[in-house]
C-alpha cells in the first residue's frame, strides 16, 4: 500500500477516485492509511486472516492511524485469543502468541503432519503472529513469532521499529534487522528508502521521541527498494 501512496503522491495528487478501498497481506501501518485515506479511497480497510482460516478480522482507516498495528476487531463467526508460551490466555494488553479458530479453518496441511503439529493444536491454528487485544476488543499485531530481536535481554519485534521509522515523513520505506556492533555485541541495523533528500539527524531526533533509546537502530543504510515477497512482507535475509 506504500507503493500505491507513493504513486499517488507524485503521478496523480488530485486523484480521488474510489469510494471503498481494501487492502491485504500485511498489516496496515498508521503512516500508510494516514496517506491512502481520502486520497486514494474515501473508506480504506484492511483485512487479517490466513489461507488456513480465512478473515479473522477487519479494520478500518482511522482505527488503523490511532493504534499502530491494529487489525480489529475480531469479525463474528470468528475467534483470536492471545496465549502465552503453555497456552494459557492473557489478559487484554498483554503481548503473546495469536491462535485463531472458526467454522470455516482447517485442522491441519494434507500430508503434512510435522508442520500440522506445530501451526495447530486442538484449540485452534498458530499464524506466527504476536500480538495483543485492547480493553476494548481491537486485535493488534506486534511482530512475527522467528522475527523477535533481541538485545541485551530485552526483545521488541521490527515491525515496531519500522513502524516508527516510516512514520517520519521523509522515509518511504525500512526494514530493521540485527546488526554487528563494534565490540561484537548484537545491535539493531535499519535499512531505508528516502522519500527525498537524506535526514538522518531528523530521523534520529523522531526516534528519540517515538522508542526506548535501546531500541534506536545504531546502523542505517540506504538503499533504492526492500526486498519483499508475493505477499508483500520483508526479506530479512
Amino acid at each position: 500500500m506504500d507503493q500505491y501512496a507513493e504513486f499517488i503522491e507524485k503521478e496523480v495528487p488530485t486523484y480521488r477516485g474510489f469510494l471503498y478501498a481494501m487492502t491485504a497481506g500485511s498489516t496496515l501501518t498508521s503512516a500508510a492509511a494516514r496517506r491512502l485515506w481520502g486520497r486514494l479511497a474515501l473508506q480504506v480497510v484492511s483485512t487479517y486472516g490466513s489461507t488456513e482460516t480465512g478473515t479473522a478480522s477487519t479494520v478500518d482507516a482511522h482505527t488503523a492511524i490511532t493504534i499502530e498495528g491494529a487489525v480489529g476487531p475480531v469479525i463474528p463467526g470468528m475467534t483470536v485469543e492471545i496465549v502465552g508460551a503453555g497456552g494459557e490466555l492473557l489478559r487484554p494488553g498483554h503481548e503473546g502468541r495469536v491462535r485463531i479458530r472458526g467454522d470455516a479453518a482447517v485442522s491441519g496441511y494434507y500430508r503434512d503432519p510435522e508442520t500440522s503439529q506445530s501451526k495447530f493444536d486442538t484449540k485452534g491454528f498458530y499464524p506466527g503472529d504476536l500480538g495483543l487485544m485492547t480493553p476494548a476488543g481491537v486485535l493488534v499485531i506486534t511482530g512475527r513469532e522467528n522475527a523477535v530481536i533481541n538485545v541485551g535481554g530485552d526483545k521488541i519485534s521490527p515491525e515496531r521499529i519500522e513502524a516508527a521509522v516510516v512514520a517520519f515523513a521523509g522515509v518511504s520505506d525500512a526494514a530493521v534487522t540485527t546488526a554487528q556492533e563494534p565490540q561484537g555485541s548484537p545491535g539493531i541495523g535499519c535499512t531505508i528508502v528516502w522519500r527525498g533528500p537524506e535526514n538522518l539527524e531528523g530521523l534520529k531526533e523522531h526516534l528519540r521521541q517515538a522508542l526506548p533509546a535501546r531500541f534506536i537502530p545504531r546502523t542505517f543504510r540506504a538503499v533504492t527498494s526492500i526486498p519483499r515477497n508475493a505477499s508483500g512482507k520483508i526479506e530479512r535475509r
